[in-house]
């Protein structure tokens, strides 16, 4: 049995039974449970919903059924990845929306402020989906579409819930400040601490942790812990 790389985070993986044979869908165990349906590739299932790009290049997005995949959206020229029942798409010759697992438009994305939503990350990290504007700079919103940081930055990348790494350039702070207190040091190593928990940070530039208000992040004091 073929299949593509295994990824925690699904309900059930593309694969196929033989080399010749259509994409089906095996169970994290192995155990294959839709056998030679799909003539292209499609996405892993999360949330019971998986993509498919279909041969006119747009992609159709289904709910997961064993028997018969039901289709939810035709058309889209983009499908992101659902992270708690919500999933940007973009439909043909439309804005960026997010919507639930049923298909429902939750909030679109076209205009913030005064600056035009061009494209936004594949899925929501620990509740935040970064957004980019024509301009190229990044900002982020919420669950419910509630801008938390305005269309200004460089770059952004959510590390966990409230610890967000921004380009320290962006914010003009020094970023190699003596304060214990704050942690404004260039973050140019493999990995950082945040609490005593290891995070993945990027190596070629220097960042800033700030928080979801932009904020610089405030270490707890020793006699608040």
């Amino acid at each position: 049995t073929g299949c593509s790389n295994v990824s925690s985070n699904i309900q059930y993986i593309p694969c196929k039974t033989d080399k010749k044979a259509d994409w089906g869908f095996m169970d994290k165990q192995g155990n294959v449970v839709v056998d030679d349906m799909f003539k292209d590739q499609p996405s892993y299932v999360r949330d019971g919903v998986f993509s498919v790009q279909e041969a006119d290049d747009l992609y159709t997005l289904y709910a997961f059924d064993t028997k018969k995949p039901t289709i939810i959206l035709e058309n889209l020229v983009f499908v992101g990845s659902p992270r708690n029942g919500l999933l940007p798409v973009c439909k043909k010759d439309h804005r960026i929306e997010v919507i639930d697992t049923k298909g429902h438009t939750k909030f679109e994305l076209y205009k913030i402020g005064d600056k035009i939503v061009k494209s936004c990350s594949p899925q929501f990290q620990f509740g935040y989906l970064v957004v980019e504007s024509e301009e190229g700079l990044y900002g982020m919103v919420n669950t419910d579409g509630q801008l938390l940081l305005d269309l200004k930055y460089s770059a952004l990348k959510p590390i966990k819930k409230d610890f967000i790494l921004a380009l320290k350039s962006d914010l003009d702070v020094d970023a190699t400040s003596d304060d214990d207190e704050v942690a404004v040091a260039p973050l140019n190593e493999d990995y950082m601490m945040i609490d005593d928990e290891v995070a993945e940070a990027p190596s070629n530039e220097d960042y800033i942790m700030i928080n979801e208000k932009g904020n610089k992040y405030e270490k707890k004091k020793k006699e608040d812990l």
